[in-house]
This record gives structure tokens, C-alpha cells and sequence, in this order.
């Protein structure tokens, strides 16, 4: 299952926030919360955010920045350079998140040692069904891919989790299939679907 982002600043939050209403339930709105006062989000535009989307934060890389409780950091030209936004030091989120573009950005970020987690943006005229190929230890987040509203752009999220930390996986339950006249163990995550080990007898 994907999602959808709205992305907007506090000029254009009103158009943005129609448009999130019109989504269902668990889509999402990203603001910014440093920056100019056209750019920084307001607590007024967060406060009338509804209870049933999520909103996650930029950090722009400008006036009141570093913010280290924003999920985003804004590496486009003239907001955070890739070369400081690698650093997770105090950057206090469970899933810190580059927003960056393709493919020289995301090569440039992982060799300047990043692992970790991508807000990718890739101007596309249909909505993208899956995440480009990735590279060890990137995590493609979602796409931002629609530029066409002057308020607000929207981005594809494929990650369901983001920007809260993925849940672990569920303990493998362990059990015996008797067939054949022979003893296979047995493992299932669900209690529904199983997977056959090695021959016990």
C-alpha cells in the first residue's frame, strides 16, 4: 500500500490543506519549520491539521536551523549542503530523512557516508509505482514527483512506517509437519503461512 504527501510552505498551506482533505485517512502533509515567515509553517497551519494525517517537518537549512526535531533536511542548492546533512549527531527523530534528488545527489550523499532513509525528488507525468534502484543501505522513503500546483507538490510514499520506526518482525513460531513417515520442522511468522526446514527424522 502507498501513500500520499503533500509537501506545501505556510504561503501555501491553505491550498494544501484542501487538498489533504480530500485524501483519505493516513496520508500526509510535510511543513516547514525553519525558514522565512512565508516558507516556516505556523503552530496555527499545524493546529488545523486533522487528527487523521500525518505531518512530518522540513528543516530548510535557514533561519532557525539546525532543528533537530525535524524528520526532513532539505538538501536542495542553497538549502542544507550534503557534506553537514550526513551528520546524525543530535538529530533526534526515529527516522532521519535526506531530501534529495536523482541520481548524482543520492550517489554524492552515500558516499559522503550515508545510510538511511531518502525523500527522493524526480519530476514524473505519471505517479511512480516503486522506488528506483537502490543502493546498500538506502531506504527510498517515497517520490516526490508532482510539481504542477504552484501551492504544494505531492510525492508517492512507499515506505508504511516512515516517518515512525518500522515495527519489528514477528517472532517465528516453531513447529513439527509429520508427512510421509518423516518429521520436518517447521516455521511460520503469522501462525498461517508456513515454511519447511530441515528433515528431523
Amino acid at each position: 500500500m502507498t501513500r500520499v504527501m503533500i509537501d506545501t510552505t505556510h504561503g501555501g498551506f491553505p491550498a494544501a490543506l484542501v487538498e489533504l482533505k480530500s485524501l483519505p485517512a493516513g496520508n500526509l502533509i510535510a511543513l516547514y519549520d525553519t525558514g522565512s515567515p512565508d516558507i516556516n509553517a505556523t503552530s496555527g497551519d499545524i493546529a488545523q491539521i486533522p487528527a487523521q494525517y500525518t505531518h512530518v517537518m522540513i528543516d530548510q537549512g535557514f533561519t532557525g536551523s539546525p532543528n533537530m526535531s525535524a524528520t526532513i533536511r532539505d538538501c536542495e542548492n542553497g538549502a542544507w549542503t550534503l557534506a553537514k546533512a550526513v551528520n546524525k549527531t543530535g538529530w533526534n527523530v526515529p527516522r532521519p530523512t535526506l531530501y534529495i534528488g536523482s541520481p548524482d545527489t543520492v550517489q554524492e550523499a552515500y558516499d559522503l557516508g550515508w545510510r538511511g532513509d531518502v525523500w527522493l525528488a524526480l519530476s514524473s507525468n505519471v505517479a511512480p509505482n516503486g522506488p528506483p534502484a537502490v543502493l546498500p543501505g538506502i531506504n527510498y522513503v517515497g517520490i516526490q514527483w508532482n510539481f504542477q500546483n504552484a501551492s504544494y507538490d505531492k510525492s508517492v510514499i512507499f515506505d508504511n512506517s516512515w516517518p515512525n520506526v518500522k515495527p519489528a518482525p514477528a517472532p517465528a513460531r516453531v513447529g513439527q509437519l509429520h508427512y510421509g513417515g518423516s518429521i520436518w520442522e517447521v516455521s511460520s511468522t503469522d501462525g498461517v503461512h508456513w515454511t519447511t526446514g530441515q528433515k528431523l527424522s
